[in-house]
């Protein structure tokens, strides 16, 4: 039997990297199937920085305009401070914001 080609979608909340004005940011993962979907794009926390996406990766905004993202780079930074002046990807401004977050896995 053949897996059927499948989208995952995840609602970004305003203020965590998404703009402040209220508005969503989605990220959208193709799966190819729900065995591989979690090998696929792995999301590492930084700690007091970004998110660091790793893996193929579709990032859309509450209009549903998809982000140009190159393919050939391994990975994305995405803002987690909110006062990043490029949105929703860090550019650096958690270091001199005093951003301070550092969440561990329950483990």
């Amino acid at each position: 039997m053949r897996a059927r080609s499948m989208r995952y979608t995840i609602r970004l909340a305003p203020g965590l990297f998404a703009p402040r004005d209220g508005r969503a940011v989605f990220a959208d993962f193709p799966l190819r199937s729900a065995s591989l979907a979690m090998a696929d794009v792995t999301i590492r926390i930084r700690p007091n920085g970004p998110f660091l996406v790793e893996g193929p990766f579709t990032l859309v905004d509450s209009a549903g305009n998809s982000f140009p993202l190159d393919p050939a780079k391994p990975a994305f930074a995405l803002c987690r401070c909110g006062a990043s002046k490029n949105r929703p990807f860090c550019d650096g401004t958690h270091k001199t914001c005093g951003f301070e977050s550092d969440e561990k896995s329950p483990s």
